[in-house]
């Protein structure tokens, strides 16, 4: 078979495989749910011991008519190991009795127990992730990644590609803000060897409480509009970019980067944005091997527009895309003062199909346009490059969707308070 028919049919299968498992799940992100009740994980849960000495987890549910409900559960899965990750629970000596005046006269009903938010019990009493957050992994992946120079020159299209990285996202509340940190990622390609990495960049983004502009109206009743401007900061540290393009002679180090960035959309969580960021990068672009005696320094603004969204509430489909331009002017070596061109257009679509020991498997595809003229005469200044492959994420907590506490708690118009 040929290899371009390979790797078309290995591409279908993972699209193949993708999608119906996906389609197992409820809206929710949970397997299909069974007909027994459930322990509600913030709810008070009793653990109760029987005349044979067995263990069960008891919950009082008040039901809408108002009577209540005693749900009952096994302390241990159906192969006899003890449940894993459950809630605290009470004990008491008086068995039943000891949970209210209640528990003697309601109604029991075999029950599954509980299982953490993110987390799904299945009637076996077996606990499994189902909601994942890829901003906070340790990752390392695989796959195809061919380019294609302007006017099809340069082609590599038998292009084997592996990454790693570790991405670590959090919220602050107190503060309002949400910090991003990634470390040590890289990517390289074979069999023409092209490798990429950067050590340490920061994103901060803060959620303004006080108003930027502040419009009245005076059209019948006069009305109050606040507009609100989010900015963050960002900076990132040592990026090495060797033969980009497949230039064999250039090896770009980015000793740098700071910017500004404005937010002019974001999730009530901070997680999800739209943004514009503004500011400036320097380095050295190395020839000949990467003597330092063939160094060139330079200097220079970078702006940039960037997308990242999660799609679905329990973390499965990611997509992002960015468009970044950046104008190096060189300030040493024998082109001092000549300023160069960089451009990047990307787009990407990441979705989870399986997960081993509750560590999840995404399938991620991408494709990008890459523009500079700073590279040798026969390497294309314009790249088209695409990408599709797996990623294996490791300690992906549960996607929490939990909103930053208003700043202000607003009073019930009607309350006057009480005197």
């Amino acid at each position: 078979m040929a290899p371009s028919l390979r790797r078309v049919g290995w591409v279908g299968c993972l699209l193949f495989i993708a999608l119906p498992a996906r389609a197992q799940t409820t809206a929710s992100g949970e397997p299909r749910r069974t007909s027994k009740p459930r322990l509600v994980w913030s709810k008070p849960i009793w653990c109760v011991t029987d005349a044979k000495g067995r263990e069960f987890r008891v919950q009082d549910q008040l039901q809408a008519d108002g009577t209540h409900l005693l749900l009952i559960a096994p302390n241990e899965e159906a192969s006899g190991r003890p449940l894993s990750r459950t809630a605290d629970c009470s004990r008491g000596n008086g068995g039943m009795d000891a949970i209210g005046p209640n528990a003697a006269r309601s109604p029991r009903v075999s029950a599954i127990a509980e299982a953490p938010p993110g987390w799904y019990r299945d009637e076996q009493g077996r606990v499994f992730q189902v909601s994942f957050d890829l901003r906070r992994r340790f990752y390392l992946g695989a796959g195809w990644k061919p380019a294609l120079g302007a006017q099809g020159e340069g082609q590599a299209i038998e292009r084997a590609y592996v990454d790693m990285g570790l991405e670590a996202s959090w919220l602050r509340h107190e503060a309002r803000t949400r910090h991003t940190i990634r470390a040590l990622n890289a990517h390289a390609t074979f069999d023409d060897l092209e490798a990429e990495g950067t050590f340490f960049s920061w994103e901060m983004v803060h959620a303004s409480t006080t108003p930027l502009l502040r419009i009245t109206t005076f059209f019948g009743t006069p009305r109050r509009y606040d507009t609100k401007m989010d900015m963050g900061f960002g900076a990132r540290l040592l990026s090495v970019h060797h033969r980009p393009h497949r230039d064999d002679d250039l090896t770009d180090l980015e000793i740098g980067e700071g910017h500004v960035a404005w937010y002019p959309w974001h999730s009530d969580d901070l997680y999800d944005s739209v943004r514009i960021t503004l500011g400036g990068n320097g380095g050295a672009t190395y020839r000949g091997g990467g003597e330092l005696r063939d160094g060139q320094f330079w200097l220079g603004p970078r702006a940039g527009l960037e997308l990242f969204g999660n799609l679905d509430r329990d973390g499965f489909h990611y997509l992002h895309g960015s468009v970044q331009a950046g104008l190096p002017v060189a300030v040493g070596g024998t082109e001092a003062g000549k300023m160069r061109t960089r451009a990047r257009a990307e787009v990407g679509y990441e979705v989870i199909f399986l997960a081993i020991n509750d560590q999840p498997l995404s399938l991620r595809t991408t494709a990008a346009l890459d523009q500079r003229d700073d590279v040798q005469g026969q390497a294309p200044e314009l790249e088209a490059s695409a990408f599709t492959g797996l990623r294996f994420s490791f300690w992906a907590p549960a996607r929490d969707r939990a909103p930053l506490t208003p700043a202000y708690q607003a009073r019930n118009a009607n309350d006057v308070g009480t005197w």
